[in-house]
């Protein structure tokens, strides 16, 4: 919606400590507070027990390919998010990648859309 900032503060309130991990580093880059939103991405990292497919969505929306790949499969196997994987938003940064289509081809959906 255009609000990063107040995105940022929603993320802040959010009850649930898997999400705020996930959102509070996408908050902080989007307003440009690098500093927080690396502490933010430190603190996900430390615990990513269920969350893989998440710090994966964070790296790539950072700019980080090896590292959201690193994260992709990681969660192959631990983290049902990857179901999600397919026209992702905060994927957008890797879907160009070959090791995107590698990595469908390993969730079984084929790297081409069929709709």
């Amino acid at each position: 919606m255009g609000d990063a900032a107040g995105a940022s503060a929603a993320f802040q309130g959010e009850p649930d400590a898997p999400w705020r991990r996930q959102c509070l580093p996408l908050g902080y880059h989007a307003v440009g507070d690098a500093a927080r939103a690396d502490a933010a991405l430190a603190d996900l990292v430390a615990h990513p027990q269920g969350s893989e497919f998440q710090v994966a969505e964070v790296y790539s929306f950072l700019g980080d390919a090896g590292k959201a790949f690193e994260w992709l499969d990681k969660a192959l196997g631990n983290d049902p998010g990857v179901v999600w994987s397919r026209d992702d938003p905060l994927l957008a940064s890797i879907e160009g990648d070959p090791r995107f289509a590698t990595y469908l081809k390993r969730l079984g959906m084929p790297p081409e859309r069929n709709d």
